[in-house]
């Protein structure tokens, strides 16, 4: 009756598990395949509507669309799973940063002995002080960089004990080699060889985005070589007011007192920052900073050469900001107040002394130390500036030759 047909009514015999595995498979790429039609015309209908109203915006979102749809298609297939798919990347895990990395991390530890003060007919004895931060290995034979503020307790203090503890908790005793306070970093040499030196990354290559490594001594030794992760945040910060690089890493890595001086590390383990919790913000969480190493390695080098930066030009002035509040309260003009003034340096030599307030170098104003920083980058040593001074009421020149600094 139903001739070479089944009869729809007799038992058909089982359908194998291959047989049902190819039948599903069909059925999913027929859905894609559907899927693929009704997505294109549906685009096809949104192109029309998009050219017809003009509307840009709509054609990008359908060709959006058919794209998703081809990529899915292309992952159907029966033998490969989507968790199977790899994507493959140049950035080690943070295990193996960790590993690679922490031997070259070192604690560094000033302590101030207690001594006993005579004031008078009366005398007392201080209490012992002990500060720490951490360290990067620079080189094999015990060069290793820091923060300045890391060690300023220990520069001309004869009593001051300063000692670097390595990953393996042996300790020595260091000198310091030279530091730049202009930027907070700092040099100590310990006697020892065969350190694992840290691998130094290029930080100008640097992607907002990108993983970071942070390795150091958060609130002292006790935690040495804590490792906290987190991302490039932002790129050539700059925070006034500091005496730090003038471009700073910004990063959410967490950065606690104790990591000052120790390595922010990218994806391959290269240190591409030096960290600093003086910089970072004690008032909201994630805004943490570090000092670029492009920036800081050619500074360790001219350290470790010749013990201070070579053919930096300084002025010799150190200053505060006279803000427009304190302009009009004490009827003083907008400058940069001097604090300090080096003996020997140009400004000693120009005349320009303590409480003086700089307005101007070479007609431009000046109203910070950044300024200040400015004017000496764009100048060498030798060079003569015209300085506008004001002083008890009235305003001069000075002319001031830079000279080399050579103090950090």
């Amino acid at each position: 009756m139903y001739g070479q047909y089944p009869d729809p009514f007799q038992q058909q015999p089982p359908v194998s598990g291959k047989q049902t595995k190819k039948i599903r498979i069909g059925i999913v790429i027929v859905i894609a395949v559907f899927s693929i039609l009704a997505g294109a015309l549906a685009a096809g209908f949104g192109v029309y509507y998009a050219i017809d109203g003009k509307n840009m915006s709509e054609i990008e979102k359908m060709t959006g669309e058919i794209e998703l749809l081809q990529n899915t298609v292309k992952q159907i297939d029966s033998d490969i799973a989507p968790q199977n798919i790899k994507i493959d990347t140049d950035s080690a895990g943070v295990t193996v940063i960790a590993e690679k990395v922490k031997p070259s991390i070192a604690g560094i530890q000033v302590t101030i002995p207690s001594s006993r003060v005579q004031n008078g007919i009366f005398s007392y004895d201080t209490e012992a002080q002990t500060s720490s931060g951490s360290g990067i290995i620079l080189t094999s034979d015990g060069y290793i960089g820091t923060n300045h503020h890391v060690i300023q307790d220990a520069i001309n203090n004869p009593d001051a004990i300063l000692q670097v503890v390595l990953n393996d908790k042996s300790v020595y005793n260091a000198e310091i080699t030279g530091f730049d306070s202009e930027n907070d970093l700092a040099v100590v040499k310990i006697d020892a060889s065969g350190l694992p030196a840290a691998e130094l990354g290029d930080s100008n290559e640097l992607k907002v985005g990108e993983i970071a490594v942070a390795i150091g001594n958060p609130l002292g030794l006790q935690f040495a070589g804590s490792v906290t992760v987190g991302y490039i945040s932002a790129l050539d910060r700059n925070i006034n007011g500091e005496n730090t690089a003038e471009t700073l890493i910004q990063t959410d890595a967490a950065i606690n007192p104790g990591n000052s001086g120790g390595a922010l590390l990218n994806g391959k383990g290269q240190v591409i920052g030096i960290t600093s919790s003086k910089i970072s913000s004690t008032s909201v969480e994630g805004l943490n900073f570090a000092i670029p190493i492009s920036f800081a390695s050619p500074i360790f080098n001219d350290i470790i050469k010749y013990g201070y930066v070579k053919d930096r030009p300084a002025t010799g002035i150190t200053g505060e900001t006279v803000s427009e509040m304190m302009s009009i309260w004490y009827n003083i003009p907008q400058g940069l107040y001097v604090t300090d003034v080096d003996a020997g340096s140009g400004a000693a030599d120009a005349g320009i002394r303590t409480g003086d307030i700089i307005t101007a170098v070479e007609g431009s104003p000046i109203k910070s130390m950044s300024d200040l920083k400015a004017i000496n980058k764009n100048h060498s040593v030798g060079d003569t500036l015209t300085f506008t001074v004001y002083r008890n009421g009235s305003e001069f020149s000075v002319t001031l030759t830079l000279n080399e600094d050579k103090g950090g």
